[in-house]
């Protein structure tokens, strides 16, 4: 997941999906050789041209859940959280997606349709420093 602007107003990237139209965060399979790390560093790259290193991740933030798609089939879902290192108007979209956004917290989850996603988000908002004022 990534997240521009400051702690204390972040913006989310969203995706929206170019086959079934939902929304959500870039992700995608791990492939036989990668760990979890380095699956979410390739598919960030892959989907929105960012390039990360583990050192860009937050090392107090994965959250995971499972799902079941079909009945047969669970799928673990884990998140990194990730500050985008560039300015987030200048990345390229993959094209499994038709649309991106940066939204603050509440459009962001306003905008997601699975309870999971929406308790990611708060979560990782909940995670950022926020500076006394």
């Amino acid at each position: 997941m990534l997240w521009s602007g400051s702690s204390e107003s972040p913006y989310f990237l969203l995706l929206r999906n170019a086959c079934h139209g939902s929304w959500g965060l870039p992700k995608g399979h791990v492939h036989p050789d990668e760990d979890l790390q380095a699956a979410a560093l390739r598919e960030v790259a892959e989907e929105t041209n960012i390039a990360l290193t583990t050192d860009d991740l937050r090392e107090d933030f994965a959250d995971t859940h499972l799902y079941q798609p079909k009945p047969e089939t669970w799928k673990r879902v884990v998140n990194f959280l990730a500050a985008a290192p560039v300015d987030p108007k200048n990345f390229v979209r993959s094209d499994e997606h038709n649309q991106h956004a940066w939204l603050n917290l509440e459009a962001a989850i306003a905008q997601c349709q699975h309870d999971a996603l929406r308790r990611t988000l708060r979560r990782a908002a909940a995670t950022l420093p926020h500076n006394p004022s």
